[in-house]
């Protein structure tokens, strides 16, 4: 039997290649994706444990998160890529007594009076994080 189409016909590729072809568009789209919203960072300072961190730009932040920045020159390390560890948000209380740091009342650290290599530090003051702001620290 057969049956005339009125229509235009379209040829269909093997399901094969079909499949190799999503396949394919979908990889180059996660690739896309992936190299234009991650980052490797690697932390220049020795304040964490630990040196890479694979960053992935956008996500909303939450206390505890590990960021990374590079827009905050000192005096000690100069114009470089700073990682820490995200502890305060904005609304938070920074309280010191007696060279302890305090968020919102629960210890977090001591401060040190020095660098490593003997430069004094200028300690914090307490105060509300405003808006717009958080408060970083490292692990030591």
């Amino acid at each position: 039997m057969r049956t005339i189409l009125n229509h235009r016909i379209q040829r269909v590729l093997n399901p094969f290649w079909s499949q190799v072809l999503i396949g394919t568009l979908s990889l180059a789209i996660l690739l896309s994706v992936f190299l234009t919203q991650t980052e490797l960072k690697v932390n220049q300072t020795p304040s964490l444990g630990y040196k890479v961190f694979f960053c992935i730009k956008g996500l909303a932040l939450k206390r505890g998160d590990f960021v990374t920045f590079n827009t905050h020159p000192t005096a000690y390390f100069g114009n470089i890529s700073y990682t820490k560890r995200l502890m305060g948000m904005p609304g938070d209380q920074i309280h010191i007594d007696k060279a302890q740091l305090f968020l919102n009342d629960k210890p977090i650290g001591s401060l040190r009076p020095t660098t490593q290599d003997g430069k004094p530090l200028h300690p914090l003051k307490s105060k509300n994080i405003p808006e717009g702001y958080v408060f970083v620290s490292a692990d030591h």
